[in-house]
């Protein structure tokens, strides 16, 4: 589940606010329908990003050696296929080779059981640990002299100092600014959501 508890707009020095994810989960409308017996299900919350939002059921995670990890919270709109993106701790637990990809590339990336009370899901695909990226609209990339899809780096300062290497740039229309990664790299850098850092070109 992403955390994005900001708001924010307009750029600064070329620095870009975190967000720090959890483990979650996009499911087809197939798949949606199949856990939760509906297409209409309860919505959570909104998320940073405009057109994301939590559901209010959460399902399980079942691994290949049957260790479970419970309550994962599931994001909408509904995709095309499945995708379930964990932290790199998880696929160990789990027993599921690591594949870090980026958002919807899941070709060849390794499958799971979803579980809930209506039912379960048998994915052969779609278990990926999420590739760290940006997001910024047009008018933001502009100022910042952002391409769409170019690598950048991101540092952050402080005790636990870091930069983070191959940053991929998204550009949409209806974008908020923030550079995304999950809760395992925000501990490494001791970095909290919303903190501000450089991106260096």
């Amino acid at each position: 589940m992403l955390r994005c508890k900001y708001i924010y707009s307009g750029v600064s020095m070329n620095k870009v606010p975190v967000a720090i994810s959890n483990r979650h989960i996009f499911l087809s409308e197939e798949d949606t329908i199949r856990l939760f017996n509906t297409l209409n299900v309860p919505r959570q919350k909104t998320l940073g990003q405009e057109k994301y939002y939590a559901y209010e059921p959460t399902v399980d995670v079942i691994g290949q050696n049957n260790y479970v990890i419970k309550n994962v919270r599931v994001i909408g709109p509904p995709r095309k296929k499945t995708q379930v993106e964990l932290l790199f701790g998880d696929c160990v637990k789990l027993d599921i080779k690591p594949y870090i990809r980026q958002t919807e590339d899941i070709k060849g990336s390794p499958g799971c059981v979803l579980k809930s009370k209506y039912g379960q899901a048998q994915l052969n695909t779609g278990v990926i640990v999420p590739a760290r990226h940006m997001h910024a609209n047009y008018e933001d990339a502009e100022k910042m002299g952002l391409i769409q899809n170019e690598f950048v780096k991101i540092r952050a300062a402080g005790d636990r100092a870091l930069i983070f290497d191959n940053v991929l740039v998204r550009i949409d229309k209806y974008a908020s600014l923030a550079f995304h990664i999950d809760i395992e790299e925000a501990n490494a850098a001791n970095v909290k959501p919303g903190q501000m850092l450089q991106i260096l070109k």
